[in-house]
């Protein structure tokens, strides 16, 4: 029997996350200088969000319609210079708070955004301050930023999803100015002057045109007169701006009238459009199918993001399953209904697909768009999306940062900090007679856009300290069979998090079935001796919760995100999944066709493809050459019988776990983990895996690309997961040299930094793996610059070797991977992969827990011991023109 929507009715699903996710008080207050502010406590993780957003975009940027200056700025404001501090003294301030900081422009505001620990953040709230108010611009600045601005939009003209994107808001829109790209078109963004930077600041840099939302593991009232103080509020009467003692200020920061900006309205489409781009190299064809729709403020906002789900959220969902499942003539399909504060909203169908297929797959959609303008969607359908919408939501705001940013953008597009509560109610309201009325106002074909990027000749250019948080510890425990479960009580949250991985992966796959654990996982969800993969999908997508299958470097397996209310569906779903797997011919041959067709578009991004060429030249032997994609040839001969066979051999007790991660009763989950999966039997089986040799002297591959962006990669030897001494010290090195998931070190400063633009991007990172893996340094940068920029990074890795780390470095490095570290594991999810993989690669599931001690403890000759032991000989890959890489 399958499960009907026995859960929570909608409304009260809906009132249950609401309590959930606006538990404590999220007033929104106005300081007398016009600011809108959100000060917020959330104590679930020791960490802290600041975000400030500004309203300016590409579409309000008046005489500089189409230069990208909003985007510009969020380049030189984001780590530029103050009256109050130099550029080398924000990045160093950047290190102390972790590294966790980042901007980034849309057509309609500019978001600068810090995370760190709660203790700092006093002082990111007076970095974003400063940035607001004191910004310098100094010419060598500019000159530098406008650079890598330059080398972006080249980059962009490169990129699929960039080139796609922009033409769809090209063709949808020809007179309001969201069809402008963010970025500017490149002759009119070096038009731009310093002189028009500070012109532009004084307008739109004030703070009655500010948002700034702050949560975290704090006090939220002492936190709120930190920002008073910080952000200076109008002075008292007789007493001069700037008189608060200690603190620089070079221009007042007081509110002033806004430039008035009419947006003029789009008319009314007459008509079809129809716009195809060709690009060469390209693996398939990128489609975009749109309709133009509301701003936020209209009622059919809510039955448009119902219909959304109906057609694309869940493998049960009509586009999905008809078009990539039984159709199988697309590699993935989604579509979104965006419906912002200004009234340019539009509907969108998107994906890939081979190219051969594009005509039947634009049928396919239209005949599934025009019926949900004709008839009802069935009250199954209604149910799962409402419920699914529900879920998204609160899965979507599990860390601070998330839900700073939803506190932030409900600001801005309806000017409610909760207007996320008002949101799911609209939802969970929505009727199927709401979605029939309101379907057929805006799917029709006079009001219909499609936009294609195909393979072929003559591409159209487009412009383009360590806290624990204060839930339970894990609690590990053995099934008879000898499987392990580790569960973990985190009741913050209405959600379990649910894994089931097997050691496997690329590291295991038989010589010549490159790509079987990737295929072997896609199956598992794709039915059982008594579920049809539509059952699996329909069951999911009826609690709103979400499904999927994984492969990576060394594991496979299947991971379930849920409601609380739905656990004890859910293991039982699992384990017909894990138990009684089928392997089917049938659908064996979709995910292979959908494999085949990611392998196709693999070298469609520049860093995919310079990844994949420096694995298969520096892992000469070893399975690690390949990725979870595999080859296109040996995913060709692979058959249903090689994923059962792959099954079979690696999913079995002694090589598995199982964690439970959420809400839960630990104990009663203990109970139903062993009920559900004792009977999974086997051996392990003895493997052999090729030795690899690390590289004895430096070893160069050049490869002629398509597209005018140089890159390179360059590997050195690396560790394994069990080398503890060195594990450490690499990641500081990888610190020190980049930064930590985001851009900095030295590799950042001095290939962008100062005067030099030589990098659109660069970064380092340690590949560990159960055998040894790799120290990595990427970089992408116009051609004629590719050489200067290996020579710099050559430097570097000399330098590193040669020279002790100073302390101050060392301590900025420290603080970046310790606040990294925090913000990986903020998500059940984060939480129960890192315990997973610990406790398989013989580590122990606590072994994360000490991570800040080990890493504290690291000195400057410890760096200086493994940059002379691992960065000795390296394999270099570089991709360019031709007249480049020759």
């Amino acid at each position: 029997m399958l499960f009907p929507v026995r859960s929570l009715p909608i409304v009260a699903c809906v009132l249950l996350c609401m309590s959930a996710m606006w538990a404590r008080p999220q007033e929104l207050q106005i300081l007398p200088n016009g600011m809108q502010v959100v000060v917020h406590a959330n104590h679930d993780a020791p960490v802290a969000a600041v975000r400030v957003y500004v309203r300016t975009g590409s579409m309000y940027e008046q005489e500089y319609l189409g230069a990208g200056i909003s985007h510009l700025f969020e380049h030189l404001i984001n780590g530029g210079t103050t009256t109050t501090r130099s550029e080398t003294e924000i990045n160093d301030l950047l290190d102390r708070l972790g590294g966790a900081n980042n901007a980034y422009t849309t057509k309609a505001h500019t978001c600068y955004h810090i995370t760190t620990s709660a203790h700092m953040v006093h002082d990111a709230i007076d970095l974003l301050a400063d940035w607001m108010i004191n910004s310098k611009f100094p010419q060598d600045e500019f000159d530098r930023e406008m650079g890598i601005v330059i080398e972006e939009l080249k980059k962009g003209r490169e990129e699929p999803r960039r080139i796609i994107y922009q033409a769809l808001y090209d063709t949808v829109f020809d007179k309001h100015p969201v069809h402008y790209p963010t970025i500017g078109y490149e002759n009119q963004v070096r038009q731009i002057t310093r002189e028009d930077i500070l012109v532009y600041y004084e307008r739109m840099y004030v703070p009655n045109n500010m948002v700034l939302v702050v949560t975290g593991d704090f006090d939220r009232d002492e936190v709120f007169r930190h920002v008073e103080r910080a952000f200076r509020q109008i002075p008292e009467p007789g007493k001069p701006a700037g008189d608060d003692p200690g603190a620089v200020q070079e221009r007042p920061f007081l509110p002033h009238g806004l430039p008035a900006i009419a947006l003029p309205a789009e008319p009314p489409q007459m008509g079809r459009r129809f716009r195809e781009i060709r690009q060469d190299g390209l693996g398939g064809t990128y489609f975009r199918i749109a309709f133009r729709t509301v701003p936020i403020s209209h009622a059919d906002l809510y039955p448009l993001d119902v219909l959304s789900y109906v057609l694309s959220r869940g493998r049960s969902s009509r586009l999905v399953k008809k078009l990539q499942e039984d159709l199988a003539i697309v590699s993935s399909i989604s579509s979104y209904s965006h419906t912002p504060e200004y009234d340019a909203g539009v509907f969108v169908i998107y994906g890939n697909c081979r190219d051969e297929n594009v005509d039947h797959v634009i049928a396919a959609v239209l005949e599934e768009i025009y019926r949900a303008a004709a008839e009802p969607v069935t009250a199954d359908e209604l149910a799962k999306a409402k419920r699914l919408k529900v879920a998204d939501d609160i899965l979507g705001n599990q860390t601070v940062s998330d839900e700073a940013a939803d506190i932030g953008m409900n600001i801005l597009m309806a000017g409610n900090p909760k207007f996320s509560d008002v949101y799911l109610k609209g939802i969970a309201n929505v009727t199927a007679a709401d979605i029939l009325a309101a379907a057929p106002r805006y799917f029709f074909e006079d009001n219909l856009s499609i936009v294609l990027l195909r393979p072929g000749q003559d591409a159209a250019t487009v412009a383009a300290t360590g806290q624990q948080s204060a839930d339970s510890s894990i609690l590990k425990s053995f099934l008879p069979n000898g499987l392990r479960l580790l569960s973990k009580k985190n009741p913050n949250q209405p959600l379990v998090n649910l894994r089931v991985l097997f050691l496997g992966g690329v590291r295991l796959e038989p010589a010549g079935k490159a790509g079987v654990s990737n295929l072997t996982a896609e199956l598992l969800t794709r039915g059982t001796t008594s579920r049809s993969r539509n059952d699996i999908a329909e069951a999911f997508d009826r609690m709103g919760g979400r499904l999927s299958a994984f492969s990576a470097n060394n594991t496979f397996g299947i991971e379930a995100e849920i409601m609380r209310d739905d656990l004890d569906v859910t293991i039982e779903l699992l384990q017909d999944i894990i138990l009684n797997p089928v392997f089917d011919d049938v659908e064996f041959a979709t995910v292979q066709a959908q494999a085949l067709d990611a392998i196709a578009r693999r070298n469609d991004r520049w860093d995919q493809e310079v990844s994949y060429l420096f694995r298969h030249a520096y892992f000469t032997d070893h399975p690690y050459r390949h990725d979870r994609l595999g080859e296109e040839e040996t995913v060709k001969a692979l058959t249903s019988a090689d994923c059962r066979a792959f099954f079979e051999r690696y999913a079995v007790p002694a090589q598995g776990i199982v964690t439970v991660f959420g809400d839960i009763d630990e104990a009663a989950t203990v109970t139903r983990i062993t009920a559900a999966l004792q009977k999974l039997d086997g051996e392990a089986a003895p493997v052999k895996i090729p030795a690899q040799v690390p590289p004895t002297e430096d070893h160069e591959i050049r490869k002629v690309v398509k597209r005018g962006l140089a890159s390179v990669y360059i590997g050195y030897p690396g560790l394994t997961v069990t080398d503890t001494d060195d594990r450490y010290a690499m990641q500081v090195l990888d610190a020190i040299f980049s930064g930590i998931g985001y851009p900095g070190g030295w590799l950042h400063s001095h290939l962008r930094g100062g005067d030099r633009d030589l990098v659109y991007i660069v970064h380092a990172f340690n590949f560990i793996g159960i055998e040894p893996g790799y120290f990595g340094i990427t970089a992408a940068s116009s051609p004629d610059k590719m050489d200067e920029v290996i020579r710099i990074i050559r430097e570097d890795v000399d330098q590193i070797r040669a020279e002790p780390v100073t302390p101050a470095e060392l301590d900025k490095a420290k603080t970046i991977c310790i606040t990294m570290n925090q913000l990986d594991r903020q998500t059940n999810s984060d939480r129960a992969l890192q315990a997973a993989v610990d406790e398989l690669y013989g580590l122990g599931y606590t072994y994360g827990d000490q991570y800040a001690a080990r890493i504290q403890a690291i000195t400057a000759a410890d760096v200086r011991r493994v940059a002379r032991k691992y960065l000795t000989h390296h394999v270099l890959v570089r991709t360019g023109p031709e007249a480049v890489v020759e």
